[in-house]
């Protein structure tokens, strides 16, 4: 149990050798630690807009202050007042680094804390809303003395979020469901790409750490040859694997609006049975059965020809799709090398033929909320169109 105790403490700032109990907080109590986060959302907000570090430490002295006014109110042994102080000392750590390196006091990369201070304040407030999902949950079971129960393999459906109809609703539930659904899943797919980045370089820097997965992949089978191997061919080939998890999030992402599209797709077939639109020709309906295997730019041109509508998406929306899409194309299909393909179709100008295509976490975000933007005007002009439309079998 030991590297689950460091690497829990490690990334969360607290352990299970704390000893820490979870109980019910008071209302009062609940509203000093969420005004307390609210106050570090603040800081983000300043380092989003690319703030000085002066300007970071004034907006964390007031997180700080109000931190060290609500202490009294909190039960020192309680998870939730520990993991508070753990977020605050990242917070703190991050804010020192950046001051640091506009002093050139430091010349390393703070992403990591970053990623850490906020991983541990989503961490904290969904503990307190009781908004863990099943493997949180038995992480929080973990911290307070239990233990992480081993399951195995079974048959799983993933519901969709509950959207209520009412008598008078204005649109359909279903594409809001299906659009809800798939914003979480790419929200989801940054915060792991991100944790899992910061969990594994905060876990090879503790001691004996690249000793003790050596160990564990030996017993698993794999050999000291193979183990040896392994390092030289990461070594050599070290361009394509610096951004390995940045570049997966990107297949991972298309992957959801491909699941997205199709739930569309079939759902207008369903719809037009139901509400009155203007036929379709042979080509249109072929292309709807197939909305699928189309790319983003085609798949936008299908729906609106199949439900009479028309967006309403910026230019910059539509050039981080096309970008995204294209550098996606680059990874399933040539190893993230620039090809002549993408050099004819990218808008960007600072690439070179055969170029490994790096992708870096600002990128990502963009494409992420450029996405996100896209998928609420699709989903909800079409529930818009078919509100008329009886509930969805598949709902």
């Amino acid at each position: 149990m030991v590297d689950k105790e460091e690497i829990s403490r490690t990334i969360f700032g607290v352990g299970r050798a704390d000893g820490s109990v979870l109980k019910p907080f008071t209302n009062e109590q609940e509203i000093a630690i969420l005004g307390t986060l609210e106050l570090l959302d603040v800081v983000d907000g300043v380092h989003d807009q690319q703030e000085k570090g002066t300007s970071l430490a004034t907006a964390f002295s007031q997180a700080r202050e109000r931190f060290e006014q609500i202490l009294i109110l909190l039960p020192d042994e309680d998870l939730k007042t520990r993991l508070l102080a753990a977020t605050l000392k990242a917070y703190e750590e991050w804010i020192t680094l950046t001051r640091g390196a506009e002093l050139n006091q430091f010349h390393g990369d703070a992403t990591a804390t970053v990623a850490a201070a906020r991983m541990r304040k989503v961490f904290l407030r969904k503990i307190i809303s009781n908004d863990l999902d099943p493997s949180a949950q038995q992480f929080v079971d973990y911290l307070i003395g239990g233990d992480l129960a081993s399951t195995g393999t079974v048959q799983r459906k993933i519901p969709l979020p509950l959207v209520t109809r009412t008598t008078d609703a204005k649109a359909h539930p279903y594409p809001i469901q299906v659009s809800l659904q798939t914003q979480e899943f790419i929200q989801a797919v940054l915060f792991y790409a991100m944790f899992a980045d910061t969990a594994a370089g905060a876990y090879v820097r503790l001691p004996n750490a690249l000793s003790n997965i050596e160990k564990k992949l030996t017993e698993e089978g794999l050999a000291k040859r193979e183990w040896e191997r392994g390092w030289d061919y990461l070594q050599k080939y070290q361009a394509i694997f610096n951004n390995m998890i940045f570049q997966n999030v990107v297949i991972l992402m298309r992957s959801h609006w491909d699941w997205y599209i199709r739930q569309l797709g079939e759902f207008i077939n369903f719809a037009r049975v139901h509400v009155t639109n203007p036929p379709l020709k042979q080509k249109q309906q072929s292309d709807l059965n197939r909305i699928g295997w189309s790319e983003i730019t085609k798949q936008l041109v299908i729906l609106e020809e199949s439900c009479g509508i028309k967006f309403s998406l910026s230019p910059q929306i539509l050039f981080d799709i096309d970008e995204m899409s294209l550098v996606r194309n680059l990874g399933l299909h040539n190893r993230w090398e620039v090809d002549d393909f993408y050099l004819r179709r990218t808008s960007s100008s600072i690439w070179e033929l055969r170029d490994v295509r790096i992708i870096e976490i600002g990128e990502l975000h963009a494409w992420a909320g450029s996405f996100s933007k896209l998928i609420i005007e699709t989903s909800l002009q079409i529930a818009i169109k078919y509100v008329g439309a009886p509930n969805y079998p598949c709902a």
